[in-house]
């Protein structure tokens, strides 16, 4: 059983065929690179968008903390809260012109 070898462009044709496997390698390769890319970006920007979301929620209880301190501040200074205190555990009057005290002195 003998296959018949035909001596023409044998080279050429192999040449030929060759080429167009790399080729098709290159492009196998290149669309891989592109796949590969592109799946990098969307996990990058999935990651950047859950720590986008951490953050934010972060922000409103640091800012709903801040309006709780904010409403704590002013009950603490409130006068309701201030003048019984000055009263009762520092012994201040309300009578404020006898509580002021003078200096006397040459050079005003």
């Amino acid at each position: 059983m003998s296959v018949p070898v035909s001596r023409g462009n044998t080279g050429q044709s192999f040449r030929k065929d060759n080429r167009k496997g790399y080729l098709w390698v290159l492009v196998i390769a290149i669309v891989f690179c592109q796949l590969l890319a592109h799946t990098w970006i969307r996990n990058r920007s999935t990651q950047t968008l859950v720590e986008i979301s951490r953050n934010q929620i972060r922000l409103n209880s640091a800012l709903a903390y801040n309006r709780a301190l904010g409403v704590e501040r002013g009950r603490l200074k409130s006068e309701t809260r201030v003048i019984p205190i000055a009263k009762n555990k520092l012994g201040l009057r309300q009578d404020v012109f006898q509580q002021i005290v003078y200096l006397q002195g040459h050079g005003i």
